[in-house]
């Protein structure tokens, strides 16, 4: 019999050969994989993955050093509009609380910074009359920082400032508003722009010469102010990283963060002490006021 004319084996399978011709089994795919999902067994899971995460940061914290540092700042004379003060200054920070035998100035190229704690004290200095106080800190917004930083300069310092004819603050009614329209005792309160400053912190009160005052027509005492110097604090969480990329410059002088000035801090990653008062005709406050500022130095 010819082979051409033998009968077909019965039930014969063929096999489609060509690039596609065989399933490849994917070890990885979801539906390969066996995941426990009782409550018991995700439990253990999460306690495991919290447990490496916990070793990890403690390691990580073992890196770097603790270290606090200090900048202080006073202002005599204050009338309105205030004064401003750029608070991410590294070349200005004073290093404290030292407990290691370790140089007074920072050798790292880069830190990390923690937390800055703020406080001051503002009184009348000049004058009787009841001053109204806005004290701020006060961080550029990044999409319009560049902006704002080129029209009040890098420590803002333009945001104070005046017409040399008509007394009047130069960027009121642009960066910040007054409320009230009195002129001899001076607007009480104002409100920021709120496309050019974040306001990390606020505090408003009001501080006079003397806590008690009399009526005019009468000879009784009445309460006018609890205090007539009047305290202010606050406590931010500011973590930026600050970095140098050159460990010296072409003369050979040492460069760290430590070295960093305001001019190059990122605009949007500064924080602005700004402090506002409606001091006027004759009335003049003092501010007084210091930081504590906590960093994380490699080891």
């Amino acid at each position: 019999m010819s082979y051409y004319n033998e009968p077909m084996p019965y039930r014969r399978s063929y096999k489609r050969r060509g690039r596609y011709g065989g399933r490849r089994r994917n070890k990885n795919r979801k539906v390969s994989v066996y995941t426990r999902k009782g409550a018991r067994s995700q439990a253990k899971q999460i306690w495991r993955n919290q447990s490496q995460i916990s070793a990890m940061q403690s390691k990580m914290k073992e890196t770097y050093t603790r270290n606090f540092y200090e900048l202080t700042g006073a202002k005599a004379q204050t009338v309105k509009p205030g004064v401003v003060f750029p608070l991410i200054k590294p070349d200005g920070w004073d290093r404290i609380f030292s407990t290691q035998l370790r140089p007074t100035t920072a050798t790292s190229t880069h830190c990390r910074v923690g937390n800055i704690k703020i406080r001051g004290i503002m009184q009348i200095e000049a004058g009787d009359a009841v001053v109204s106080c806005d004290v701020y800190v006060l961080q550029l917004k990044e999409a319009t920082a560049a902006v704002t930083r080129d029209n009040l300069g890098a420590s803002l310092e333009n945001l104070m400032q005046t017409g040399t004819t008509s007394g009047m603050a130069v960027w009121n009614n642009y960066y910040f508003t007054n409320f009230g329209n009195a002129n001899l005792e001076g607007p009480t309160g104002n409100m920021l722009n709120p496309d050019a400053f974040k306001v990390r912190g606020h505090r408003r009160f009001m501080i006079g010469d003397v806590p008690y005052s009399e009526v005019a027509s009468e000879a009784t005492a009445v309460t006018n102010l609890r205090d007539a110097n009047k305290q202010f604090e606050f406590n931010l969480s500011h973590p930026i990283k600050l970095k140098n990329p050159l460990g010296a410059n072409q003369t050979g002088t040492a460069l760290s963060w430590k070295t960093l000035t305001v001019d190059q801090i990122a605009p949007h990653k500064q924080l602005y002490l700004a402090v506002f008062v409606n001091a006027v005709e004759g009335t003049q406050v003092f501010l007084n006021w210091n930081s504590v500022i906590t960093t994380f130095e490699p080891s």
